[in-house]
């Protein structure tokens, strides 16, 4: 294996050292999708959504108005750079450009060709999780039951509701990537475990560390 690595040109090193950290990521994603995040509610006691005590925040408060429609909006565009779209991009872009310079390809050309391909996988992921969304917005899903439910933050919350995050957890039975807010002072990165609280905005979650 080291001699393997050690007669690769400087452009093949590189390409493998893009392109077996981004496998190992898109392995233990796939891993954890199949085995999901934390502890879904089941959905028999139904926690008070009036708010009492949570302040507002750029989101709004958790007040009765936040919580009349449930259903999960659908998104209306592509979601180009989510973290799932850019390891596809990575994993694409380096074992593509290995094969190809382990060919004999020209280095720019096989960049190129490699940055191609892994735009072209990036771009399938987008629709992919498009069109999950759709499927996840078909009225299915009672956002109400994720209350009380225990999940994992899959984008950055960021603190006191300035800008929606993303969470991952199962929601009657299925694993659901939903935006979520936080009022906590500091942010809740990747993988914290956190609680929804709440709902704001009817398709909002509103979700505290663990």
């Amino acid at each position: 294996m080291i001699e393997w690595f050690e007669a690769l040109s400087v452009a093949g090193k590189v390409f493998v050292c893009v392109a077996i950290p981004s496998t190992l990521i898109l392995v233990i994603q796939t891993v954890m999708t199949f085995f999901g995040f934390g502890d879904g509610g089941d959905g028999t006691d139904m926690p008070d959504l009036d708010g009492d005590g949570v302040p507002d925040g750029i989101f709004g408060s958790n007040d009765a108005g936040e919580t009349d429609n449930f259903e999960v909006a659908e998104s209306s565009g592509l979601h180009m750079f989510s973290l799932r779209g850019i390891v596809a991009f990575f994993c694409i872009f380096g074992w593509l450009g290995l094969t190809m310079v382990s060919n004999g390809t020209e280095e720019w050309l096989a960049v190129l060709v490699a940055f191609i391909g892994g735009f072209l996988a990036m771009l399938g992921v987008a629709f992919l999780l498009k069109a999950l969304s759709k499927l996840q917005s078909d009225g299915t899903m009672n956002i109400r039951y994720a209350i009380g439910a225990s999940g994992s933050v899959y984008i950055t919350v960021p603190p006191q509701r300035r800008s929606k995050g993303k969470v991952n957890l199962l929601v009657q039975g299925k694993l659901e990537e939903l935006d979520a807010v936080t009022d906590e002072k500091a942010p809740l990165p990747f993988g914290t475990e956190v609680v929804v609280t709440g709902i704001s905005g009817g398709n909002t979650l509103i979700v505290r560390r663990k």
